[in-house]
């Protein structure tokens, strides 16, 4: 959630050393984390890059724009149901499934300068 990430971001400001880089869950928490970062001072992406998972609408929209993987929504749901679908007629299913994701990057993320 935005609040997990903001309560994320208040830890990491307040640590020596810093990380370099955080990776959330997803991209709500990353925006969280982003807001709380940039607030108690620290520079993203010059002291810490952030990166999210999803690339919901809002992650180019935010400022920095968030470097995240973008993961095939509509593909994830449409192999989910046929999945089920399978599962209820009694068919043998995979027990892996594997969606391509794409990185999307943006300004949230640079070269480490220490």
């Amino acid at each position: 959630t935005l609040g997990a990430g903001a309560s994320a971001g208040r830890d990491i400001a307040g640590r020596r050393p810093r990380p370099t880089a955080v990776f959330c869950s997803n991209d709500e928490m990353a925006i969280g984390l982003m807001r709380s970062l940039m607030s108690a001072g620290v520079a993203v992406p010059g002291d810490i890059s952030v990166a999210g998972f999803d690339d919901i609408e809002f992650a180019g929209m935010v400022e920095p724009s968030l470097t995240t993987i973008r993961q095939p929504r509509r593909d994830l749901g449409r192999t989910g149901a046929l999945v089920l679908l399978d599962i209820l007629r009694g068919r043998s299913v995979a027990s892996r499934v594997q969606l391509t994701t794409k990185l999307v990057v943006r300004r949230s993320t640079a070269p480490t300068v220490r």
